[in-house]
């Protein structure tokens, strides 16, 4: 496994003590695989996101081939949104970029999910607010991809770290693999 984690050092913290620890790391920048995405997505509706602040903005999502949407949050909940990448407007009680308000409301079939550690089963830690397990809860037929550095993956994750509204990843794309995840 090729990661600045140490995982012999985290893998007893609880949930909360990781997303603290997680914090501390800089980003990877890393140039997300185009031909991936577009393998897997296809033609279908594709929720993608646009990336926290501190990562670098990725310098090749015109380069995607794929029907794409964005995320926005109303209230604790999230919905989609059509708009171009350029069109995101900081969304201030989170400091993320979120699709405008006037855009239309759509409902992808395919979304690409960030996250803050990812294991090779399809288990993903997030920033801790649940809005991807809320909305997923809510729309299940949705093909879940997860995107992260290959620094950020490992192997299993904890027993403990895995809880049962978790919504696991039907695959996960780095900037070298696709993982398919079987379960």
């Amino acid at each position: 496994m090729d990661s600045n984690i140490d995982f012999e050092k985290i893998k007893n913290f609880s949930k909360p003590e990781l997303r603290s620890h997680l914090k501390t790391f800089e980003p990877i920048s890393w140039k997300f695989s185009v031909p991936m995405i577009n393998k897997l997505c296809g033609d279908k509706l594709t929720g993608a996101f646009f990336p926290e602040p501190k990562w670098s903005e990725p310098t090749n999502i015109d380069e995607l081939k794929i029907n794409i949407c964005f995320p926005r949050i109303n209230g604790k909940q999230m919905e989609f949104a059509r708009c171009i990448y350029s069109a995101g407007v900081v969304n201030f009680p989170w400091q993320v970029k979120v699709s405008p308000e006037m855009a239309m409301t759509v409902y992808p079939e395919v979304l690409l999910i960030p996250g803050a550690l990812f294991d090779r089963m399809g288990h993903r830690i997030g920033r801790g607010a649940g809005h991807y397990d809320r909305y997923l809860e809510k729309h299940p037929y949705i093909r879940k991809i997860g995107l992260i550095s290959e620094g950020y993956l490992v192997d299993t994750f904890p027993h403990h770290w895995i809880q049962s509204h978790d919504q696991q990843m039907d695959a996960i794309i780095t900037e070298k693999e696709i993982i398919s995840i079987s379960y």
